[in-house]
């Protein structure tokens, strides 16, 4: 059998392909190897074991989003989904994970750049246990058209009770609920055809968002515009690429342009069979609640993708303030904090999977 360490390296690099905000990927991975940092881990209340390694999960602040409030929740949720999802991976590697600590108060660890926050301390040990990571590659994105076929009450059932596996509790911090009511469905799909147009108008947000849109060759972070729009020519590409420049939008979002889009996403919604949401019972999660509640997002959407059933996020209801709050009281949606909001179905063709960074494991920081 491979060495722990290898094995580490073998499920980190399985674990790459867990999905994050704007496929920002802002997750970092640090071994504490010398006596001194595996000594450091102590003042946090950690019994180390010779047996086990341990690393450091950090949010990497120059791929962390800013310009929303919400942003902080959204990265904080990327970060528990890459955690899901190297339990996962280590599992296939005869290994197990088990939580330590997560970073509540902003400490900064020696040895760690300024630039990378660590949000946990993972210890990885030697396990019996097994996990067919197949079905790792089969959850993606998928935001083309959605089948009428009706999701069973039986397998809405089996989604509702998803849990995490490195977070035993997640469950007991969320809420998750189906939108199947087609009355329903009807007024959310308006709600998000009044409202998405803030994806491009809101000028902070967009030139955010557009640095993590790729119109040529496929970069490792971030989204290509074929993600967005489908299948489209170089000279298409371009097209967009000049088009929703942040420069030219800003002359655009005085125009119908913004709308003519939003309403482009409201029909998603209206055609589409059920809509998933899910939220904290709190309103104020903390950075650990936060943690959990990625790590059970990512076990429910690796659950649907077993079922052959896809995800397509439409956060842009969730990300402003007020219209989140009018959004929940408006469609009678449970109170709390929001985590997240989807088209949910069987799709009508396969959706490329999103890039992302390849042998992460060579860029673990040493120390």
């Amino acid at each position: 059998m491979k060495s722990l360490k290898n094995r580490l390296h073998n499920a980190i690099d399985l674990a790459a392909t867990a999905p994050s905000s704007h496929n920002s990927q802002p997750w970092e991975i640090v071994l504490f190897d010398s006596r001194e940092a595996l000594s450091s881990l102590e003042c946090f209340g950690i019994n180390l074991s010779s047996s086990a390694l341990y690393i450091a999960v950090c949010l990497n602040k120059e791929r962390q989003l800013r310009s929303l409030d919400c942003h902080h929740l959204e990265m904080a949720l990327s970060i528990g989904i890459f955690l899901e999802n190297l339990s996962l991976a280590l599992h296939s590697q005869r290994c197990c994970a088990t939580f330590c600590w997560a970073n509540s108060q902003n400490v900064v660890i020696k040895g760690i750049s300024s630039n990378w926050k660590p949000l946990a301390i993972i210890a990885v040990s030697d396990s019996d246990h097994d996990f067919d990571t197949a079905f790792l590659d089969k959850r993606i994105t998928n935001r083309g058209p959605y089948q009428q076929q009706r999701i069973s009450s039986d397998v809405q059932q089996q989604l509702i009770n998803s849990n995490s596996l490195l977070f035993n509790d997640a469950k007991e911090h969320c809420r998750i609920c189906f939108v199947e009511d087609s009355e329903k469905i009807s007024r959310i799909a308006n709600f998000v055809s009044t409202h998405a147009k803030l994806e491009f108008t809101h000028s902070k947000a967009w030139r955010e968002t557009y640095k993590f849109v790729s119109f040529g060759a496929q970069k490792e972070i971030g989204l290509p515009i074929t993600q967005l729009f489908g299948p489209l020519s170089t000279l298409k590409k371009y097209w967009y690429r000049v088009l929703f420049s942040p420069f030219v939008m800003s002359f655009l979002k005085h125009t119908k342009f913004p709308e003519t889009i939003a309403a482009q996403f409201g029909q998603l919604v209206a055609t589409t069979p059920a809509l998933l949401y899910v939220n904290f019972h709190e309103e104020n999660p903390d950075t650990l609640t936060l943690l959990k509640g990625g790590a059970l997002l990512f076990q429910l959407w690796l659950n649907a993708a077993k079922e052959g059933i896809s995800f397509h996020p439409m956060s842009i209801v969730l990300q402003h303030t007020d219209i989140c709050k009018a959004f929940v009281k408006d469609h009678g949606l449970p109170r709390g904090r929001s985590m997240f909001f989807s088209r949910v179905g069987y799709p009508q063709f396969e959706f490329p999977p999103a890039p992302k960074r390849k042998n992460l494991s060579r860029e673990i920081h040493t120390i």
